[in-house]
């Protein structure tokens, strides 16, 4: 039995497809729409990509893992310098789907299910604002589809919570989810927590089905998680192809995301139930030698079989960890350029990015740390420093003009909204055009729209449908090509420090009910890359130059706008011309 198949019928990976009838009419109206791809890997910084970081530079830097394909996808179209995500995964994938920044949207952390309830908050709303709303009409894929795409979805949905009990349940719950969000089909996982290999005998989608044991005996059978995505969405592009549409694919994949597994190496065995029809592919002992070695190194000298790696909880050995990551990158890589042998640029983009930085961050201490000096894990993943918000973004197509350049051009995840409804030749919702700027005049070698990048990361709270949570890791930045101005409310003994004229509980999150003001005691950093790459010496007002202080006030301006139009989080005015509130963590330590 075909195991794509197999995995259609289960509860936890699941296959619904749609059937569509074109008529000459709609035939000509589809025929200059292009194809659309969204490529987005998980936990993937730039500091982990061998298409990024000047700091390789350096002789004692370990050697990132190689990526030919992706290389050739910037060769093929361009490579943006500065492209962001949000600091975790769900914010983004909500940025893409909504057009909307997180405090625009309440969609602002990792999607789990509240202790109030699914469906059931403060607010008393049925879908609380912490989550995608499947049925707003005003979703990316919805917009498509109402514009004669064919919609598909294939690996992490993660952007709704389930609020049954029953794995089943949950599993049918979250399905129905992605489509009433505007997907024709579905395949892959519902949750954001599967090994990478993903498919496989533990069940494939992390809906309580799947706990993390060792896998060393994982039935062999079964196809690896990145593969078996590409796989399917070869069958879905057939299947456009056929039915006369064009297409869009988001496609999510499972690597390089804890727990880290060894990807398949050179000799790994071809699954005995893949179809013979589907290439194999693992790493290859020329193209992944300095991988290959590395993961040998770390597992007694010789390379393991796929899935192995240290059980978690507790802590794993962290050269195998190291090792095990950099194979799931280069296996990424491996599927990407699967993926491209099948479509043509000419008439299809395809964008590629990571969901957020490197996996390191307070909230995680060193269990999943794969972040390598001079980088820092604690300003890695679920922070709003450069390694947290920084991914690999890349763009390639039919209007790509200069191909194979690097463009300074500031860009986000929130971005791919926009771009991709202009790609499609449909309009922008009038609610999401302060949040979300198309880059394809970036694509057409022409200036950017974006001026400054933002990326936010807060707490659920009441004001949000959900429960007091306050951390000392919420923020939002600002930033141009050189400057980087963060603002963090202050927390003390687990809840927000409320401003002094604030009646307001913590537990409230300092919300004045009269103004709609979040009162929260603020303080900032400003950091300048041009001297300082790596964020270790917050700039004080009287430390700066004039440059600097020009900067400041740039972004000090930019960081108010953003505030004021906020809904949720911190939405008053946060900086000043003094300063006064410019902090250095960094001064002592």
């Amino acid at each position: 039995m075909n195991i794509r198949k197999a995995l259609g019928l289960s509860a936890c990976a699941v296959v619904f497809s749609l059937a569509w009838h074109v008529s000459e009419a709609d035939a000509r109206s589809y025929k200059n729409k292009p194809n659309i791809i969204v490529i987005m890997a998980d936990d993937l910084g730039q500091d982990s990509s061998d298409l990024y970081n000047e700091f390789t530079q350096d002789p004692d830097f370990p050697k990132t893992a190689p990526t030919p394909h992706l290389r050739d996808l910037a060769g093929n179209g361009l490579k943006f310098k500065n492209g962001w995500a949000m600091p975790s995964c769900s914010p983004t994938r909500g940025t893409r789907t909504m057009g909307k920044l997180p405090s625009t949207s309440g969609m602002s952390a990792v999607i789990a299910p509240p202790t109030t309830g699914r469906r059931h908050s403060v607010t008393d709303e049925e879908f609380p604002p912490t989550m995608v709303n499947p049925h707003d009409k005003n979703l990316l894929q919805k917009l498509l589809k109402k514009a004669g795409y064919k919609t598909y979805k294939l690996g992490k949905w993660h952007e709704t919570n389930f609020d049954e009990t029953t794995p089943a349940a949950r599993a049918a719950q979250g399905l129905q989810d992605v489509l009433d969000s505007g997907f024709d089909s579905f395949y892959g996982l519902l949750s954001g927590s599967p090994p990478p290999g993903g498919i496989n005998a533990n069940g494939y989608g992390g809906i309580d089905t799947w706990t993390p044991v060792n896998n060393i005996g994982r039935n062999a059978t079964f196809e690896w998680g990145d593969s078996a995505l590409v796989s399917r969405a070869l069958e879905f592009i057939d299947e456009a192809e056929t039915s006369g549409h064009p297409y869009y694919i988001s496609l999510d994949l499972v690597g390089p995301h804890f727990d880290y597994e060894v990807a398949p190496g050179p000799d790994e065995p071809r699954p005995v139930d893949m179809d013979p029809d589907d290439a194999w592919l693992t790493l290859d002992p020329v193209i992944h030698a300095t991988v290959i070695d590395q993961v040998k190194a770390a597992f007694g000298g010789v390379y393991p079989p796929a899935g192995t790696r240290q059980p978690a909880p507790p802590a794993n050995d962290q050269a195998q960890r190291r090792a095990a990551f950099k194979s799931l990158i280069s296996y990424l890589d491996l599927q990407v350029g699967r993926l491209l042998q099948h479509v043509d640029l000419k008439e299809t983009y395809v964008i590629f990015l990571g969901d957020n930085g490197t996996q390191g961050g307070p909230l995680f201490g060193n269990r999943f740390d794969v972040v390598e000096a001079p980088f820092d894990n604690l300003k890695s993943k679920a922070t709003v420093y450069r390694n947290g918000v920084e991914v690999p973004f890349l763009a390639a197509g039919p209007t790509v003009r200069k191909k194979g350049r690097t463009t300074d051009a500031l860009v986000t995840s929130t971005d791919l909204f926009a771009t991709v409804l202009e790609m499609a030749g449909v309009r922008q919702p009038r609610e999401t055009r302060r949040d979300s700027y198309s880059f394809m005049r970036v694509l057409k070698g022409l200036g950017a729209k974006r001026r400054y990048n933002v990326a936010e990361t807060f707490a659920t709270t009441h004001t949000v449908g959900g429960l007091a949570n306050p951390s000392a890791n919420d923020s939002r930045v600002v930033a141009d090509k050189r400057f980087r101005l963060i603002a963090r409310p202050v927390v003390e003994g687990g809840e927000y420090k409320c401003r002094a004229d604030s009646a307001q509980m913590p537990a409230d999150d300092c919300l004045n009910p009269v103004t709609g003001v979040y009162e929260k005691e603020t303080v900032l950093e400003f950091y300048d890359l041009k001297h300082d790459p790596l964020e270790n010496d917050a700039l004080t007002l009287e430390e700066m130059n004039s440059r600097q202080f020009f900067g400041y006030l740039r972004l000090c301006s930019e960081l108010n706008r953003v505030s004021k139009r906020a809904r949720y989080f911190q939405n008053g005015k946060l900086c000043d011309d003094l300063g006064e509130n410019l902090v250095d963590p960094n001064e002592g330590a």
